[in-house]
């Protein structure tokens, strides 16, 4: 009888722990794990006046193992009107920021199926460990200025999703029903514009041709003048897209100061396709959205803060003339975007070899010597411009724990940027050649780009590549 009741006890605590907020946010409960999701088709009017979204999400998975029950994420300050599958409203169970949908019957193994999320409300804001993430209702020029940030906190603190890193949409389609007069820009390419039965409204409609990570996906509304210039690889001639926020009073000086960036932007490109391969989202687009918040690596359109000003946050901005939050950003579409964690605990896939991105184009431009000096005074206390925090030491943990929700990745000491950035610096020198060193780089960037990884699929290739086992190495920088 005693030992019933203690397999029971165990069974009812395994099950409350597997239900804890962490767990529902960041794991893979059973609910989550047994489908794999294909497309998003996501339907949503932004009202900037009264600071509300409303609209509906397809989701379209496949089943990966039979199932009469899905989690699906959507924080719970928003509304949800109805869940429809097959035309019929379904019953769900909300917890946390997630709820249960229960289907009629089982979902058979390899099917694929489609279900709607009807919901609206006021999305968050000024949230997250940094309390920057959420919608951000701005006014520039007398107009709404609207975007989103949500890297921290998740995608479900505005649109329904399966907000799991290990598994990326494999394409969306976004349309945006905004006020008429606010130039709308968002992910992949834009198929048309129309009116919309909202009076004084009009529905953008977009594509992404590619997978992309839940919290990549995004809109700008805003008064915005483009850009375009020109870039030539080897697979033909791409436009590279700058979106200024308009000046009603740009000066020569602002002018010079646009022409400049947009030159950077297009030399870091060609600098990241010379290094690691070629872009990975020509298919979509590539463009560079300035912005009232801090930058984020939106994938095809990413968000950067000024355009006009280099920021001061970056550790050697006083040093080199480059923009940190451009060239971070840009870094991104390699490191985050086309090559990403299949897990938050290790986001210094994204962003330290971000970081480090950064310190080799400083090496490019500026030489050997600079990037060394540079480097060195990162890792020796250097100010992060990223949140503010200080890097300490190298014994500082990068990697965080996996299957579980935390702030903790991005409340660390900025370790999964600058110890992040530090271990890559640090594994060059070891190898003590660059020629194997840029291989690895180059192999990880081809082999899993569009893919999602973990930090094992890099030691692996770093193995291969000089025929050694790196694991305790990694062990000791990483953990």
């Amino acid at each position: 009888m005693k030992i019933r009741l203690l397999i029971l006890v165990f069974t009812i605590t395994k099950i409350a722990m597997a239900q804890t907020y962490k767990e529902v946010k960041g794991g893979l409960l059973p609910e989550r794990a047994c489908f794999d999701v294909g497309y998003y088709d996501l339907h949503l009017t932004i009202n900037p006046d009264e600071k509300t979204i409303k609209g509906h999400n397809v989701i379209t998975f496949k089943v990966v193992k039979a199932t009469k029950k899905i989690q699906i994420d959507l924080f719970k300050n928003l509304d949800i009107d109805s869940v429809v599958f097959e035309n019929k409203k379904l019953s769900y169970e909300r917890k946390f920021d997630a709820f249960f949908v229960d289907f009629p019957f089982e979902l058979e193994l390899n099917k694929n199926y489609s279900v709607a999320v009807y919901y609206g409300g006021k999305p968050r804001t000024n949230i997250g460990v940094r309390s920057t993430d959420g919608f951000h209702w701005k006014t520039y020029n007398k107009l709404p200025l609207v975007g989103i940030a949500c890297q921290i906190v998740g995608a479900s603190v505005w649109y329904p999703c399966k907000e799991y890193l290990g598994d990326e949409p494999d394409s969306v389609r976004l349309h945006w029903t905004v006020p008429v007069q606010l130039q709308c820009i968002s992910n992949g390419k834009l198929e048309k514009v129309e009116n919309s039965p909202i009076s004084g409204y009009k529905t953008s409609h977009w594509v992404v041709r590619n997978p992309i990570n839940s919290y990549n996906i995004t809109v700008y509304l805003g008064d915005y003048q483009k850009v375009s210039g020109a870039y030539i690889n080897s697979s033909g001639r791409h436009s590279m897209e700058y979106y200024f926020l308009k000046k009603t009073d740009k000066s020569s000086k602002d002018a010079e100061k646009e022409k400049f960036y947009v030159q950077m932007g297009l030399s870091f490109v060609a600098f990241c396709e010379k290094t690691f391969g070629e872009y990975a989202f020509w298919n979509d687009k590539l463009a560079v959205v300035e912005t009232v918040y801090d930058g984020m690596e939106h994938q095809s359109c990413v968000a950067v803060g000024s355009l006009r000003e280099n920021p001061m946050g970056y550790v050697y901005a006083n040093d080199v003339n480059l923009h940190g939050t451009l060239i971070h950003e840009l870094a991104h579409e390699w490191w985050g975007n086309a090559v990403s964690s299949s897990d938050m605990g290790d986001m210094w896939l994204h962003e330290g070899f971000a970081t480090y991105t950064e310190y080799l184009f400083i090496e490019q431009m500026y030489g050997k010597q600079t990037y060394e000096a540079e480097i060195s005074k990162m890792y020796e206390n250097a100010v992060s411009g990223l949140g503010g925090n200080v890097y300490k030491t190298q014994t500082d943990k990068v990697l965080a724990p996996r299957n579980v929700y935390s702030n903790y990745v991005f409340g660390m000491q900025g370790q999964i940027y600058w110890a992040g950035a530090h271990f890559l610096h640090a594994l060059r020198k070891e190898i003590n050649n660059d020629t194997v060193f840029f291989d690895i780089l180059r192999t990880f960037y081809e082999r899993y780009k569009k893919k999602t990884v973990l930090t094992e699929n890099f030691l692996q290739i770093v193995n291969e590549k000089t025929n050694k086992d790196w694991t305790q190495y990694f062990k000791n920088g990483l953990e």
